[in-house]
């Protein structure tokens, strides 16, 4: 559904116009960059009046039938077209027939090459409402002046996305984030997945990113979050972060953990904070070598690593034997020989792999 304006906001002529550009910036594409929808949405945080002018203009294509579409006019009838654009279509109609002398013939206006024209558009650009109308309803604000985004990828795919606050995220392949900021906090949610997330620094506004099992939060840094099934992985670049597991699995002091950078922490939603242990990463970024292709797991289950592997491949994996599950292993993956790298698990593990149509089968020996 589409929200109706509210009428208690005004907004200008000029709102109306960025609004109308930034309605056929985001149509004109099947898929926008998150770049363009980034700049639409900080031209939305800037005054209420602009998301009202939005709602108007997406309400006004919304209202349009696309049945009353017509076909657009032909090169000879838009030559024959004498209006200008610069009055009102009633006016130019009056005058034109009061010139001519017919008034009684007047011509009605659906009838004009100008009317076609904009009926046809109209009713296009009220097929995009319910996208666009649905963006704008994710991002209403709530008591709190809030706003929600939401981001998601397919299989092999990655994004690169600039929120409000400058701050970078670098989404993996079948990951979820939801972006939620309000005037006192910076939240985001790793739903699953993975991201890369580079922090506008802001010691007034933390930057938290919430995932199964546990919070992590920074005021200016870089590090890399993995989330697979319930296990977080969280590797520092730059800076530092706390963690703090959720309140169910705190069972005493201390309730969080810092991460400094060139070190890593592990956990998940089953383990109290005195389980986590902070690791020295082996080499500095390591664990966002999945932006350039090269996936590195070192001493992880192999039911963790075939779960992450999964989100590049167009192929699925499936480990058939939970005890093979519970091995674990340490090594790296290319994104681009995930097949090659699953025939040669037999020359490490005791596994046999059954290939199928879309399937590979890991199953014991």
């Amino acid at each position: 559904m589409i929200p109706f304006p509210d009428p208690k906001v005004p907004y200008t002529e000029l709102q109306r116009r960025e609004a109308s550009d930034w309605f056929l910036l985001i149509h004109d594409k099947a898929d926008p960059k998150p770049d363009a929808l980034q700049a639409w949405l900080r031209w939305m945080d800037q005054d209420e009046g602009n998301r009202v002018a939005f709602e108007s203009v997406v309400q006004a294509w919304h209202t349009v039938s696309p049945s009353s579409a017509l076909a657009m006019p032909t090169a000879e009838e838009l030559a024959d077209d004498g209006y200008s654009g610069d009055q009102p279509v009633d006016q130019w109609l009056a005058e034109r027939c009061a010139d001519a002398g017919r008034t009684q013939d007047m011509p009605q206006a659906p009838s004009l090459p100008f009317a076609r024209v904009r009926r046809a558009w109209l009713a296009a650009a009220s097929l995009a409402a319910i996208t666009l109308g649905s963006l704008t309803m994710d991002r209403q604000p709530d008591s709190a002046g809030s706003r929600s985004d939401e981001f998601v990828t397919t299989v092999g795919e990655q994004l690169q996305i600039t929120l409000a606050d400058g701050s970078h995220v670098w989404l993996g392949p079948k990951s979820k984030l939801v972006v939620a900021f309000t005037q006192q906090v910076r939240s985001t949610q790793l739903a699953a997945g993975e991201a890369f997330f580079t922090v506008h620094k802001d010691h007034h506004r933390p930057f938290t990113v919430r995932s199964v099992g546990g919070d992590i939060t920074a005021v200016g840094t870089a590090f890399n979050v993995r989330a697979v099934q319930d296990r977080v992985t969280v590797a520092v670049s730059e800076g530092v972060v706390t963690v703090a597991p959720m309140e169910e699995v705190i069972v005493q002091e201390p309730t969080t953990v810092r991460v400094a950078s060139g070190q890593q922490v592990t956990f998940t939603a089953r383990e109290p904070i005195q389980a986590l242990a902070i690791t020295q990463t082996p080499s500095l970024g390591e664990r966002a070598r999945w932006r350039d292709g090269v996936l590195v797991y070192r001493d992880e289950p192999l039911r963790d690593v075939v779960t992450d592997v999964v989100r590049y491949s167009d192929k699925q994996i499936d480990i058939v034997d939970p005890a093979i599950g519970e091995l674990h292993y340490s090594g790296i993956v290319y994104k681009s020989a995930i097949q090659e790298w699953t025939n040669a698990l037999p020359e490490s593990f005791p596994v046999k792999i059954v290939s199928e149509a879309n399937r590979v089968i890991i199953k014991a020996r």
